[in-house]
């Protein structure tokens, strides 16, 4: 969706309040995106184990997500545009299994009109994933509300904008290998919704290992009692 032609800027500013998680609050500025307001949701989709915008990463295959930014299948787009062609899977193409792949998640939505963090009509800001790309070294990947105040934990989202001493806001602009990770205001956890529907509560201390591979739909591992 165009969010400048016709009515759209009035559509994307919309609070819609299933999208809002109550533990976060209702009181959330608007991502101010060039002087288009975009309203704020804390449901965010699954772009994969390592960053939601990559079209060239050589473990994309196996590591993407349900969703992502960027489908190798077509021509690269403008990062962040809003004429970026997605990718979203078929229920095939997640041969790990639907119990044991993510499908949508938490996401603290960002505090100032800055930072994209929750806007739900814009692609930068619905979604969480991993970290960086498998060809970064060294590779930074975070488990859920991964704490913010260290350097290699914190969100690289596309537009940051935060407190420096924010535990779980706190960010550095990701450019065009942006990432966020899954985040709540709950106590030890955030709930994740797998692709079977099923939903259930995500430590903060589970396994990096398993995390990426709960974010991987189709790296090769069936997970057990997770």
């Amino acid at each position: 969706m165009r969010s400048r032609d016709g009515v759209n800027p009035a559509v994307v500013g919309v609070e819609i309040s299933v999208f809002k998680c109550p533990s976060d609050g209702n009181s959330k500025p608007a991502f101010n995106n060039s002087g288009v307001l975009f309203g704020r949701g804390n449901y965010v989709v699954n772009c994969g184990a390592g960053n939601a915008f990559s079209t060239t990463d050589y473990n994309l295959a196996v590591e993407r997500g349900p969703f992502s930014m960027g489908d190798p299948s077509a021509p690269a787009p403008t990062p962040y545009s809003q004429d970026n062609i997605g990718y979203g899977a078929k229920i095939g193409d997640i041969t790990d299994g639907t119990s044991n792949t993510a499908l949508l998640s938490e996401l603290i939505a960002g505090e100032q009109a800055g930072d994209v963090r929750g806007a739900w009509a814009y692609p930068p800001g619905a979604y969480f994933s991993g970290g960086a790309p498998s060809y970064n070294s060294p590779r930074l990947l975070l488990t859920p509300n991964a704490n913010a105040l260290d350097n290699n934990l914190r969100d690289q989202p596309g537009f940051c904008a935060a407190d420096n001493a924010d535990r779980n806001l706190r960010c550095a602009a990701g450019g065009s290998r942006a990432y966020q990770t899954a985040r709540s205001k709950h106590t030890g956890g955030v709930m994740v919704c797998l692709a079977d529907g099923s939903v259930r509560f995500v430590r903060d201390g589970i396994a990096l290992v398993v995390w990426r591979q709960v974010l991987a739909q189709a790296d090769g591992t069936v997970l057990g009692n997770w």
